[in-house]
């Protein structure tokens, strides 16, 4: 019997996949006699699911993950802005957008973590169990608040902690 393995092309969760099953062959068994054995096409071990929920600050929240991986998770905190120099303060609605992964562990911890510029620091933890998810969520960074009474600008320091839950869709 002479088996060649061939291409199918598959959808799973809206995006497009080509994948070689080794299972799925185009087999001749006899001269002038053909037959197709196909098996099903596997879904992916790591089907990604959406979770979805809000913070306690009342912002939506959303994330992906899979057995093994936690990312895209967006949401917004309300972040306290405060100067000594100026002795101003204000609150900031800050978006916080993670595209990096991070791992989810067997126990279903995990920690997406951010450092980029005006010392932003974001720290996002948090514990996945079925079809729920919560955690913590800490932003730190600066700003520029405005000039002082001396012309000089007021640097603010901004800070925001929160915990959220989350349910899978």
């Amino acid at each position: 019997m002479k088996c060649l393995p061939f291409l199918m092309l598959f959808l799973v969760q809206a995006s497009y996949s080509w994948s070689q099953n080794p299972g799925q062959v185009l087999c001749d068994e006899a001269p002038g006699n053909a037959a197709l054995s196909v098996e099903p096409a596997k879904v992916s071990e790591e089907q990604s699911h959406e979770y979805k929920g809000k913070t306690d600050q009342d912002y939506k929240l959303s994330f992906r993950a899979t057995r093994a991986v936690v990312t895209g998770f967006s949401t917004s905190v309300s972040a306290l802005c405060v100067s000594a120099a100026s002795a101003r303060s204000k609150i900031d609605i800050y978006p916080v957008l993670l595209e990096s992964a991070g791992t989810l562990e067997a126990n279903g911890q995990f920690k997406l973590s951010f450092k980029g510029k005006s010392s932003t620091f974001i720290d996002v933890s948090g514990q996945v169990q079925g079809r729920t998810a919560s955690g913590r969520l800490e932003v730190r960074y600066n700003k520029t608040l405005g000039a002082t009474s001396t012309g000089l600008l007021a640097i603010g320091a901004c800070s925001a902690k929160t915990t959220w839950m989350a349910q899978r869709d």
